[in-house]
């Protein structure tokens, strides 16, 4: 068993995909657009196989308190950076 991916709503997907693109070297992938459905997402790739997906719809509230029990954020995702220097490291480009 593995976890494929984790996924998050965000209502700044651009920037989001930015952050984890510079900071984390995330690759990623085309974007994906539902008109229909008002849904964008990507999929970012890390090199151990680590996948996050970023997800807009517009209407997300940043609470609970969402009508189909969606929200916003994450409670926390843990990256292993491989030492403390390497955690310091990033920890000051931050």
């Amino acid at each position: 068993m593995q976890i494929e991916h984790i996924a998050l709503w965000t209502n700044q997907l651009e920037q989001l995909k930015y952050f984890y693109q510079i900071y984390f070297q995330a690759n990623v992938g085309d974007k994906y657009h539902n008109p229909a459905q008002q849904f964008e997402s990507y999929f970012l790739s890390f090199s151990t196989g680590a996948r996050l997906e970023l997800m807009y719809k517009p209407g997300r509230l940043d609470t609970r308190t969402d009508q189909d029990g969606q929200f916003n954020g994450y409670t926390h995702i843990s990256f292993a950076v491989g030492s403390e220097q390497n955690v310091d490291e990033l920890n000051y480009r931050l």
